[in-house]
């Protein structure tokens, strides 16, 4: 891993895009409504079509995450420059319905992050007062209504290469309640990114 702006030498195949995935908590016995603590889920780390560490229903889909494995693929370079965080609530259809402040509170105050990057392991905490996409009220929006996407310095993105790893880890610290009829709470991260590869492995460069 390694701070840097992207060069001459890197083709930049997608800047519109970026690192999506999702993962979701199911309660832990149907009809209680409750996610039990020490309940982990994971993104980016489960292959396509499986459900092994993420909990999404019917295994990682593309729509579901742009990345799998928990590495970043062989030849390609991801530039992250920023972060958001979305939590949300489903029912036992997996259609998003709209929670009650205080459950999404409790959400946000019981889910610690700790991400997987470059081999290092780094804890980040509560999600409390990470930003969420622009256009969320005061909760879907975390941190705030007046709360931007994190970006890093435009000097200073995070740059991981081909083989490195990069995933993220959800944590559930204390028992959650969902609102009544609710079966899971929807974790989304996106992170505004590039991804290229070097111009030397195109072929007749």
């Amino acid at each position: 891993m390694a701070n840097m702006r992207l060069t001459n030498q890197t083709l930049d195949l997608r800047t519109l895009g970026g690192l999506y995935g999702r993962c979701d908590f199911q309660v832990t016995v149907a009809g209680t409504a409750i996610v039990t603590p020490g309940t982990s889920r994971q993104i980016f780390a489960d292959q396509f079509n499986t459900n092994t560490t993420s909990g999404v229903p019917g295994g990682v889909q593309i729509s579901d995450a742009t990345l799998a494995s928990g590495l970043i693929p062989s030849g390609e370079v991801v530039t992250l420059f920023g972060w958001q965080i979305q939590v949300g609530q489903l029912d036992i259809n997996n259609a998003p319905v709209v929670g009650t402040a205080a459950v999404t509170q409790n959400i946000l105050d019981n889910l610690r992050m700790t991400i997987f990057m470059a081999g290092q392991e780094y804890i980040i905490g509560n999600i409390n007062n990470m930003p969420s996409g622009i256009g969320g009220n005061a909760l879907t929006q975390n941190g705030g209504r007046s709360v931007a996407p994190f970006r890093f310095p435009p000097s200073l993105p995070i740059q991981l290469k081909g083989n490195q790893s990069f995933f993220v880890r959800f944590d559930v610290l204390n028992a959650v309640t969902l609102d009544a009829n609710d079966n899971q709470i929807e974790v989304q991260v996106y992170c505004p990114a590039s991804r290229g590869i070097p111009v030397a492995q195109l072929s007749g460069a």
